[in-house]
């Protein structure tokens, strides 16, 4: 049985198939119970760019290892149910910000038990309805769970869900999922650091502050004179994801630089908003992610890199694409190695011919590990140059 205009898949053909009533409540109970993360995004990308929308024009973006691949690509095998075709990039023009929906691996025991593979245990999610993946019919369609037994692909009946930072949790009957062990157990000492400077050479006034917190395993030093600005509490330590928080401003003789900017790092995107001399911008930077990525307590500048990674634009060997405008960055095609200064060139240079500077940044790091701690690190810095 057909079902058009489901949950996106307005011209993919969705099969249905049933299953034991004891399944399908195992099924909601075992996502009541625990927490996931999204394994990969869905869109719907007119390749031809025709204007038809047809089976084989949709993406998938792996959101652990940034590969990209098209739906019905290639042909499809035995091992290969759907004809997933490894693409080199994500397309220029598609809008990465909107998926259609989000795959999610629930590994359900009783996939492999019932069916001998947990190969499809897989779940759609989009516009608040839940689709479990049963399969694939005889022509490669995606086949889902027929709930009531009316041959047609039903939402689960009684599940929501919701994104809480970086997990998806599930409500069934307006119940909200039991959070991890992990979760639970998260890290709820706080500790402080301070640091203070201030000196003159060559007729110029120095001065910097900065003040910092953080809580979890990943320890921050904000002193000037650390060897380590970045350290483990413990032997080694996962990390699934970071999201960074940078939000600032800027006074250069009188003239403000302001703005904020999110880095996910798991995506290998970066949000730049704000506005300079007068110009505003709002766009993306795009990069080949490098999560998750294992660290040893010994690896303190492999630890730092990480953290204090923000991405240089085109001439970073990971950039992808972006979306920001051409002054943003001077130079996108030959990345100002003509010459040509840079956007950051420039500020560099305003700074350094500057009477009066001062700038307030703050810095804020989410950090979750592969067993589920949540790591948080705080940082204000405030620098003042006078002539």
């Amino acid at each position: 049985m057909r079902k058009l205009a489901l949950m996106g898949f307005s011209v993919v053909t969705l099969f249905a198939m049933s299953a034991p009533v004891e399944y399908v409540e195992g099924l909601k109970q075992y996502l009541h119970n625990h927490t996931f993360k999204v394994n990969g995004k869905f869109y719907m990308y007119d390749f031809n760019h025709d204007g038809v929308i047809a089976r084989n024009d949709w993406l998938y973006i792996d959101t652990t290892t940034g590969r990209v691949f098209r739906l019905m690509g290639r042909e499809p095998t035995q091992a290969d149910a759907f004809g997933w075709q490894p693409l080199d990039s994500i397309p220029r023009d598609l809008d990465v910000t909107n998926p259609s929906g989000y795959f999610i691996f629930i590994d359900y025991p009783k996939d492999k038990e019932l069916f001998g593979t947990n190969a499809f245990s897989w779940l759609y999610v989009a516009k608040g309805s839940t689709f479990k993946l049963m399969g694939a019919d005889e022509n490669h369609n995606f086949d889902y769970l027929d709930e009531n037994g009316d041959g047609i692909p039903d939402p689960l009946s009684g599940i929501s869900y919701r994104f809480e930072g970086l997990e998806l949790l599930f409500i069934y009957n307006g119940v909200l999922s039991t959070p991890s062990q992990a979760l639970q157990q998260q890290p709820k000492e706080t500790i402080k650091c301070e640091d203070e400077d201030s000196f003159t050479y060559d007729d110029i006034g120095y001065y910097y502050k900065v003040d910092s917190w953080y809580r979890g395993d990943i320890q921050y030093n904000c002193k000037k004179d650390a060897k380590y600005l970045w350290t483990l509490a413990i032997d080694s330590i996962t990390i699934d994801q970071i999201i960074k928080k940078m939000e600032g401003k800027i006074v250069i003789d009188g003239k403000i630089i302001s703005g904020v900017e999110t880095f996910n790092y798991k995506e290998g995107s970066i949000h730049h908003q704000g506005e300079y001399e007068g110009k505003k911008f709002d766009c993306y930077d795009y990069y080949i992610p490098f999560l998750p990525v294992t660290i040893s307590k010994y690896e303190h500048d492999k630890l730092e890199n990480v953290m204090e990674w923000s991405g240089s634009g085109p001439c970073d060997p990971n950039f992808l694409r972006t979306t920001c405008p051409e002054w943003y960055y001077g130079s996108l095609e030959d990345c100002g190695l003509d010459g040509t200064p840079t956007y950051n060139d420039k500020i560099e240079e305003e700074i350094k011919n500057s009477t009066h500077t001062e700038s307030n940044v703050t810095t804020t790091w989410k950090v979750t590990d592969s067993d589920g701690k949540l790591h948080e690190v705080y940082r204000h810095e405030y620098y003042r140059i006078d002539r």
